[in-house]
């Protein structure tokens, strides 16, 4: 089905306000609690867009596995930091949506790009690259909860994204878990999506049908409930177990990577992985696990690849 839309000419939020941010370090790391809420350093209320932009004469080194610097940050509704980018200029916007986990390293290649054509942004999802959590995780991550990890809030972290940058009408572009993420951000701004791209992701649990099997569906509830029983000497090997040897060929093994992948390409992503607590990192899968936007697909009405 070919569908045809108009040029939409978007609404740019009106601030002089230099966009010059230091990246945070949003999560607990095991040993070394790091975790801020964003938004201490100068940060100023952009008037009538519910958006902060960070300044600093200082600047802190970039998360590991975070390729684009994230100078711009918005509070979710729920006061989540959320950390992005804008490159590039010209219409559509494109909004990158990324996958489980996953800093900015798959867009690599993408994005230089896309920033030739059209205005790109780039964000960090709640806990993942330079954004932040809702609170402080507390001991083991108990001031967490699953809900705060749910695709919805995904959506409303999304929704203020644009709302910061008076961005009307966006193509979201969603890798892996990102399908999730774009479909659920139709599901909440129908009248802002004026496409979406879904590259190698499901629109519900990939838990369901990973690898062509159910398995996932089966092993996660004992990671669930096991990975918070696991005492902290053992967590403490996490890190390490990312930053070694083995994650490339096992996941070359698995098939999450095909046999033209760059390890360095990967590097970033391992890395990234490396500084994820993992009692925050099983919220974070519960969220997509018990996801599903399969009731949206019928109703999307705009193009879709």
């Amino acid at each position: 089905e070919e569908c045809q839309h108009g040029s939409d000419r978007e609404l740019h939020a009106r601030s002089s306000l230099k966009a010059v941010a230091p990246e945070s370090l949003p999560l607990s790391n095991i040993g070394e609690p790091r975790w801020r809420n964003g938004g201490g350093r100068a940060a100023r209320e952009v008037v009538g867009l519910r958006a902060r932009r960070v300044e600093s004469s200082g600047g802190l080194p970039a998360p590991p596995g975070t390729l684009f610097p994230k100078d711009r940050e918005v509070a979710s509704p729920d006061g989540t930091p959320i950390r992005y980018t804008v490159r590039g200029r010209g219409a559509p916007t494109v909004v990158l949506c990324a996958g489980f986990a996953c800093p900015d390293n798959h867009w690599r290649y993408l994005l230089p790009s896309l920033e030739r054509h059209v205005r790109v942004v780039v964000w960090n999802y709640r806990g993942m690259g330079a954004s932040g959590l809702p609170r402080a995780p507390g001991f083991r991550a108990m001031r967490l909860r699953r809900e705060d990890f749910r695709l919805d809030r995904y959506a409303e972290d999304l929704e203020a994204v644009l709302d910061a940058e008076g961005i009307r009408r966006t193509v979201l572009l969603g890798h892996s878990m990102g399908t999730q993420v774009a479909l659920e951000g139709y599901r909440r701004m129908p009248g802002r999506v004026a496409g979406l791209a879904l590259v190698a992701g499901p629109c519900a649990s990939p838990f369901h049908t990973m690898y062509g099997s159910d398995l996932g569906d089966r092993l996660f509830p004992l990671v669930r409930h096991g990975v918070p029983l696991v005492p902290p000497a053992l967590l403490r090997l996490w890190g390490p177990l990312w930053r070694g040897p083995l994650p490339y060929p096992v996941a070359a093994l698995l098939g999450s990577m095909g046999e033209r992948a760059d390890p360095e390409d990967m590097d970033g992503y391992f890395q990234h992985m490396a500084r994820l607590d993992p009692l925050v990192l099983v919220k974070v899968a519960e969220g997509m696990h018990r996801h599903s936007a399969a009731d949206v697909l019928p109703e999307v009405r705009v193009p879709a690849l």
